[in-house]
């Protein structure tokens, strides 16, 4: 499956140098979420590109910055795994006691240039907008989370990189239908970088802070 992981600086530095996310929580193009957004084909880019940008509003309003690993995993809804708590979205990552990269489970730009991609899932041919989301009530399930679990740094794909702010607010449900959220999905791309350049995408980030 294709799952959009929402990270911070930290995250994806333990994860690329401890080499393994031992557990975490992501967001992909599930059943749930196809219904919620008015999709009915799994291969959508349209879709795809909403999973990456609920991970990117998941990220900016946990961490700041929206920033994404793109991998394929085996994955599962997080509304069924054991742990699961209620605010939609997942916890920021840590290493754990073994060296691994652990996630505590929970639940709830500039176009052009190296970082622009065309198609795939940055950018959707067709289809509803980030924002045409119909009828969703605050639930996990219907943002599309997901459980992955001992995902190698060399199963990403992708990386996506790109700033912005959100007003406070407690959670993902309410981070997704700011405005401002909005705005930044449908004028504001992400940069794509492929995953070897993650120490450039660390060095780009830590000059902006």
């Amino acid at each position: 499956m294709l799952v959009f992981v929402p990270l911070d600086a930290a995250a994806l530095r333990a994860w690329a140098d401890c080499g393994t996310l031992a557990t975490g929580v992501g967001f992909a193009v599930t059943e749930a979420m196809m219904d919620a957004f008015g999709f009915d084909d799994p291969a959508d880019e349209a879709a795809e590109f909403v999973a990456l940008n609920i991970a990117a509003t998941d990220a900016l309003w946990r961490g700041g910055r929206r920033l994404v690993a793109v991998c394929q995993a085996p994955a599962r809804p997080l509304a069924d795994c054991e742990g699961a708590h209620a605010d939609g979205a997942p916890a920021n990552a840590r290493p754990s006691s073994d060296g691994q990269l652990a996630r505590g489970v929970a639940v709830g730009g500039q176009t052009g240039g190296a970082g622009s991609r065309p198609g795939g899932a940055g950018q959707p041919s067709s289809g509803p907008t980030p924002g045409g989301r119909q009828a969703v009530d605050d639930s996990a399930a219907d943002f599309g989370a997901v459980e992955i679990r001992d995902v190698p740094f060399t199963a990403v794909t992708s990386l996506f990189v790109g700033g912005g702010s959100l007003p406070a607010v407690a959670s993902l449900e309410e981070a997704w239908d700011t405005p401002e959220a909005q705005t930044l999905a449908e004028t504001q791309d992400l940069l794509w970088h492929a995953p070897s350049e993650v120490k450039a995408v660390l060095d780009l980030i830590a000059a902006q802070q």
